[in-house]
């Protein structure tokens, strides 16, 4: 189980899970509605595609799934594929 952080891709509200893709490694992660910590004005219900949340990852048996999720205050990466490179920088990695 780590900590991760990603963005909401695709939301299926009447099957009650999403995708969320992770920061770390551009993979899509699937997530239940039940693994939604619950806030005010943060629920399954109220999330939007492209919505940052941090959330704990697990290896379930068709993949990793996520479990506790909460709204992210973390800023999203900065994409090095505008720079024309191919992969993702993170806060740690400083831009060339």
């Amino acid at each position: 189980m780590t900590t991760d952080t990603g963005t909401v891709v695709r939301i299926i509200r009447d099957r009650g899970f999403l995708f969320i893709r992770s920061d770390t490694d551009q993979v899509d992660v699937f997530a239940h509605l039940s693994s939604f910590q619950r806030s005010p004005g943060f629920s399954f219900d109220e999330v939007t595609e492209g919505a940052r949340v941090d959330f704990e990852r697990l290896d379930g048996p068709r993949g990793p799934r996520a479990d506790r999720i909460t709204p992210s205050v973390a800023p999203p990466p900065v994409s090095r594929r505008r720079l024309g490179l191919d992969r993702v920088i993170d806060s740690r990695e400083k831009a060339r």
